[in-house]
């Protein structure tokens, strides 16, 4: 069971949580491109990844399956407008 935090209890999404090495494999991207997802804001806390404990460098557990689902949103840019040479 996990510890409340401020009251509100620590459940986490259903899922499967692994390291950050095994996240980007299952994934199929690298490591450096889930780092980025989560810096730039594209993956939530608590929902897409979570840290192991407070620390600037503590580990981080990702939720595979919610972030497969989060990148299923990601569109393409588009198209450059053709220039009437």
């Amino acid at each position: 069971m996990l510890k409340k935090f401020n009251g509100v209890p620590n459940s986490l999404p259903s899922g499967s949580w692994c390291n950050t090495k095994e996240a980007a494999a299952k994934i199929g991207i690298h490591h450096a491109t889930l780092q980025n997802y989560r810096k730039d804001g594209f993956l939530e806390p608590r929902t897409h990844y979570i840290k192991v404990s407070q620390g600037k460098t503590s580990p981080i557990l990702w939720n595979t399956e919610q972030i497969l689902l989060r990148m299923a949103e990601f569109t393409a840019p588009p198209a450059p407008a053709a220039t009437g040479n």
